[in-house]
């Protein structure tokens, strides 16, 4: 479907915060098929596809977002404007 329909995104976002996480704003997950996620928009990029997570932009930047992203286990790239 997607060698016929070109590049697809799909955003989930919710109204509670991650686990152990107080802020709710903003949290959601993104995945991109044949495409990225650049300055703020998901852009056609042939044969990529990513995953990315929002914690909410403000608890991303405090402490215990840190830790949480640490903690978590998970292999991130650095982090994008908007997500």
């Amino acid at each position: 479907m997607v060698s016929v329909l070109g590049p697809l995104t799909l955003d989930v976002r919710w109204d509670c915060a991650w686990r152990g996480l107080p802020e709710f704003k903003d949290c959601g997950v993104q995945l991109c098929l044949n495409g990225v996620w650049t300055e703020q928009i998901a852009e056609p990029s042939p044969d990529e596809f990513g995953v990315w997570i929002s914690l909410g932009p403000r608890v991303a930047r405090t402490p215990e977002g840190q830790n949480w992203i640490h903690e978590s286990g998970l292999s991130l790239g650095k982090p994008q404007q908007g997500w």
